[in-house]
C-alpha cells in the first residue's frame, strides 16, 4: 500500500519504478562484464555495490553479479563480504564451484571480532605470528589493520592462526 502511495506521490507507477530498476540493472550489467573482463575490481566493487542497492527495489541479481562481487570483495582482502556474496551467489543458483570456494574458506577462515580500548591510539597493525606466504592472506591481515586504525573495530573472517594485534599478543 505505501509503494502505491509513495508511486502516486511521485506520480510514477510501480510498474514504471520497476522498468526504471531494470533498465538501470542493464546498463549495470554492461558496465560490470567491461570492468571483469580488465580485472578492474576496485571498479566491479563499485557498480556491484550499486546493483546490490537495486534489491531493495526488486530486483533480483544472478549468481554471476554475486560471483563477481565475491571476485571484487577477494581483490580488496575482505574475506567476510567475499563469504556473504558466494552465500548470495548460492542462494540465486546453485553451482559446484560457488559450493567448493564456501566450504575452503569456512575451513580455512575464522570468525575475528577485534575491538581496540579508547585507550588506543594511532596505527594498529594485525600480524600473523606463524610465517604466512599466501598473498591473499596478507591482503586480509592489511584489510583488517586499516579498518581497525580506522574505525577501531573489526569483524570479519581472517585466515586460522596466531595473530598479533599491536603490541598484545
Amino acid at each position: 500500500m505505501w509503494t502505491v502511495l509513495f508511486a502516486l506521490f511521485l506520480g510514477t507507477s510501480p510498474p514504471a519504478l520497476a522498468g526504471a530498476a531494470k533498465a538501470e540493472l542493464q546498463q549495470l550489467d554492461e558496465e560490470v562484464r567491461i570492468l571483469v573482463s580488465k580485472n578492474a575490481w576496485s571498479g566491479v566493487e563499485r557498480v556491484y555495490v550499486q546493483m546490490a542497492a537495486l534489491e531493495t527495489r526488486g530486483i533480483k541479481l544472478t549468481w554471476e553479479h554475486h560471483r563477481w562481487g565475491a571476485l571484487a570483495a577477494q581483490a580488496r582482502g575482505d574475506v567476510l563480504a567475499t563469504w556473504h556474496r558466494l552465500r548470495a551467489a548460492e542462494a540465486a543458483e546453485s553451482h559446484e564451484d560457488t559450493l567448493v570456494w564456501l566450504a575452503t574458506l569456512e575451513a580455512t577462515h575464522g570468525r575475528a571480532v577485534i575491538e581496540l580500548s579508547p585507550l588506543v591510539f594511532g596505527e594498529v597493525s594485525v600480524e600473523s605470528i606463524d610465517p604466512v606466504v599466501d598473498p591473499a592472506a596478507q591482503k586480509t591481515s592489511a584489510l583488517a589493520s586499516r579498518t581497525l586504525t580506522d574505525t577501531r573495530v573489526f569483524d570479519g573472517l581472517l585466515p586460522l592462526g596466531r595473530y598479533r594485534i599491536g603490541i598484545v599478543t
